[in-house]
């Protein structure tokens, strides 16, 4: 726990937090103390949402650089979807629909996350999702003028424009949910893991045309088949080109009466 503040003469409101920590050879890399640095600016800059890890304070304590995040009690979905082995559909467009939210927070905010995968998000006991870890989140500018040789991300849900070097925007985060709710709702990832990081990422520019059979989501609507399928078309011009798409067409399925 750390002090926030002073709430009356004789004691002090105390909260847990989750801190981020350079130690040893790290406080003297430059990379590593300058990313840190940026993450806890970019946080504190988006600001406050339901969904989104509430940034608490940054500097440097002890000769160590540090950034202090509110500590989320729950699971982290990732360990979440391993234990139940898959999330029912309507838990799961319900998630969505709290992620598109976050999502077009961020973007509002002038920024893009860049980094969107089961085990940056922790979900609470109320099932409410909270995103965390804004290593890899970055402007729309930079997004849009992207050409760095730098490839971050998962290799699983990492949209195929940044294997490209090309400009990302809303759509390469809805490329990255669409991947995300698929292994929610199936409990596999849509490419597996061959042996070789680099393999693995290079099918996502590679497959001649990513497309979702129903055979491949046996347990879910046709509708919500068809909406993870636009979802990760690796064009970006054929996916939902807006979170505001994505959330109306979730919404339609978690209402519509399945079929």
């Amino acid at each position: 726990t750390m002090p926030t503040g002073v709430a009356g003469p004789r004691w002090r409101r105390r909260m847990r937090c989750a801190v981020k920590v350079l130690h040893g050879g790290e406080q003297h890399d430059n990379t590593a103390s300058s990313a840190l640095r940026k993450e806890a600016d970019i946080l504190g800059r988006i600001g406050s949402h339901p969904c989104i890890v509430k940034f608490i304070s940054s500097g440097i304590s002890n000769d160590e650089c540090f950034m202090a995040m509110e500590y989320i009690e729950g699971e982290r979905l990732d360990n979440r979807i391993a234990r139940l082995t898959m999330i029912p559909e309507k838990d799961a467009l319900r998630m969505l629909l709290y992620l598109l939210a976050a999502e077009r927070f961020i973007y509002r905010r002038g920024f893009i996350y860049g980094d969107m995968k089961p085990e940056n998000i922790i979900v609470k006991k109320n099932n409410l999702p909270e995103v965390f870890d804004f290593g890899l989140c970055m402007t729309v500018g930079e997004a849009e003028r992207r050409k760095d040789a730098f490839m971050g991300g998962s290799p699983y849900y990492l949209p195929p424009e940044r294997i490209q070097r090309a400009a990302e925007g809303p759509s390469s985060e809805i490329y990255s949910l669409g991947m995300l709710i698929f292994t929610a709702l199936t409990g596999s990832t849509f490419f597996k893991f061959a042996g070789d990081v680099q393999d693995l990422a290079m099918k996502h520019i590679q497959t001649a045309r990513l497309s979702v059979m129903p055979t491949m989501m046996p347990q879910c609507s046709p509708r919500v088949v068809e909406m993870i399928g636009q979802m990760i078309r690796r064009d970006p011009r054929e996916r939902y080109q807006t979170f505001e798409e994505v959330e109306a067409v979730a919404m339609y399925c978690l209402r519509a009466p399945r079929k």
